[in-house]
Parts: C-alpha cells; structure tokens; sequence
C-alpha cells in the first residue's frame, strides 16, 4: 500500500483477457478515456496503470501476458514485481497452466493475497452445450471440479467480460472492492 493507494495487479499468459476484464471491472465504455485496449494480437507491452473511476487510490494495473518472445514465463514473476501488489488477479482462459500455478506458489509464499479468475466463461458454456449438450450449470459445476481436483484451486471466479453481469463478476467485485458503491450514469463514459 503505497502513498495510500491499493495497488491490484492483473497477471496470467498473454490472451486470457486481462485488459478487457479491467475494462469491465471499472466499467469503462470501448473508445472512452482510459480504455485499456484490447486486440486479437500482444497488446499490452509493459505494466499500464487504470486508476478506478471514482476512486484515485485504487489502482489496476494491466501487466503484459506471459508467455510470449518478450515476455517469457521463465521470468515473469521477477520481471513484473508480483510479490509488491497490495492485491492480484491470476487470470487465465481454458486450462490453468504452469505459470499460474508458479505465480499462485510465489504469491502464497509471499503472503500476497490473491484471487484466481477464469475468464470467457461464456464461450465456454456455448461451447459446452453445442458440443456435448451441456446446460450451463453443469458445465459451472464441470470448471469448478476440474479447477479443484487437478489444480487444488478451492476458490475461483468464473466470469465473462462480455456478460458481466453473468457467472461470478459481482462477486468478484465486492470481494476486491469491499464497501465500494458503484454510481451508475448511462450516458458518462464509465458505465
């Protein structure tokens, strides 16, 4: 907690969705001041902070995916200073890897608090129910199982940036943001 300020870091491999999710998480409309943008291809290049709108000492910080030519795993964790966030999101999309386990690991060791979020929830439920016929409850209950029984990961957020309002996003938020209340103005640039 630097200069009173909560600083959240938001870490995983690249493409898992990390700036559209600091997107919703803020409410921060496409095209708006402050969008943290987003794209099919490596976007984000070095660690950006997104202050909360609202709330100038909360700070998300947008940190580069893992995996990638410049940005590997091997150093990752070094590399982006994990262990000094108030705060982290470990973010992936799909599978969890190994990288997220070794920044859970490191983390844990550092006693930095920290939430598991798995992303494209959505996609996954469509998928599930086109391909095997699937409701969207089973295929929760399926995630959730498979998070905890190969990956020993008990708590987990499943939220879609797309449908924020699906899955666990609300629950996400009052977990990160405690006893903040969102004002809501349809016309502003944050939604």
């Amino acid at each position: 907690n630097i200069e009173g300020t909560m600083n959240i870091g938001v870490v995983g491999n690249a493409g898992v969705g990390k700036s559209l999710l600091i997107n919703k998480l803020r409410r921060v409309r496409p095209g708006a001041h402050g969008w943290a943008a987003v794209g099919v291809n490596e976007t984000t290049r070095e660690p950006t902070m997104y202050p909360f709108p609202g709330q100038p000492n909360v700070r998300l910080w947008d940190l580069p995916g893992a995996g990638t030519a410049a940005v590997p795993s091997e150093t990752y964790i070094q590399d982006m200073g994990l262990r000094y966030f108030d705060k982290l999101l470990i973010v992936t999309a799909g599978r969890f890897t190994s990288t997220e386990v070794e920044i859970r690991a490191e983390l844990e060791k550092h006693q930095v608090p920290f939430y598991m979020v798995r992303t494209k929830l959505d996609i996954d439920v469509w998928n599930n129910k086109e391909d095997n016929g699937s409701e969207e409850k089973a295929t929760l209950d399926l995630i959730r199982e498979d998070l905890q029984a190969n990956h020993g990961v008990g708590s987990v957020f499943l939220v879609s940036s797309r449908e924020p309002d699906l899955y666990d996003m609300p629950e996400l938020v009052a977990e990160l943001f405690p006893g903040m209340k969102r004002q809501l103005d349809a016309s502003a640039p944050e939604f």
